[in-house]
């Protein structure tokens, strides 16, 4: 009985001893998880971030000004048309001038 009672030690302190390297490994292995989710963390709002930053500290000043500078095309040609559309008509002008013509030339008989 003496010498089982020595295996059931023996083997009880193997026991634990595995259990507790099998603790120490789930520990790295969680704080190594953790540590993973906060780099990806890390890595996502890097991702998002950096485009933001530039468009809003880079990219923002050329934006505004290129689309001031199409409101201020869009309204030269808006201003064009109209300029096109307020001139007479090129029947009309041409009346105006055969009947200049006919003035200015004397007529001869």
């Amino acid at each position: 009985m003496p010498q089982e009672h020595d295996e059931i030690k023996a083997l009880l302190r193997r026991n634990l001893e595995l259990a507790r390297e099998n603790n120490k490994l789930l520990k790295k292995i969680r704080r190594n998880s953790v540590i993973a989710n906060i780099m990806r963390l890390v890595w996502w709002a890097v991702i998002i971030g950096v485009p933001v930053f530039l468009y809003y500290y880079v990219l923002e000043p050329y934006l505004i000004e290129l689309n001031n500078t199409y409101q201020e095309l869009q309204m030269g040609v808006t201003g064009a048309q109209n300029a096109v559309f307020d001139l007479p008509l090129i029947s009309d002008l041409l009346e105006r001038f055969s009947e200049t013509q006919e003035a200015v030339t004397p007529v001869t008989e």
